[in-house]
């Protein structure tokens, strides 16, 4: 708290905001995240993808050839999803470790 209110006292309001965290910043934008979301809640026929059902590393070749981002993971299009809780329509696993 003395931290917060010593750059107060030296620069006012602004000097209360939050200041540049240090690590890595993030590789994709929120939009990309929704559009990637958005995707995987539509069948893929309607993308006109030879798939009955979507797995996450089809959705990520997806949003590479729909031009989303040049290149994704399918570990971050699992985790995207699973923050939401949405799941890629499908009646198998994806892999023995559940994917």
């Amino acid at each position: 708290m003395r931290r917060w209110r010593g750059r107060f006292a030296q620069a006012g309001r602004p000097g209360i905001k939050d200041r540049q965290r240090c690590g890595r910043p993030a590789s994709f934008t929120p939009l990309q995240a929704a559009e990637v979301k958005a995707s995987a809640c539509r069948l893929p026929v309607e993308s006109e993808v030879p798939l009955s059902r979507w797995s996450c590393p089809e959705l990520a070749r997806e949003a590479a050839r729909r031009g989303i981002a040049p290149f994704m993971s399918a570990s971050t299009v699992r985790r995207w999803l699973a923050q939401d809780a949405l799941k890629p329509p499908s009646g198998h696993r994806e892999s023995a470790r559940g994917g």
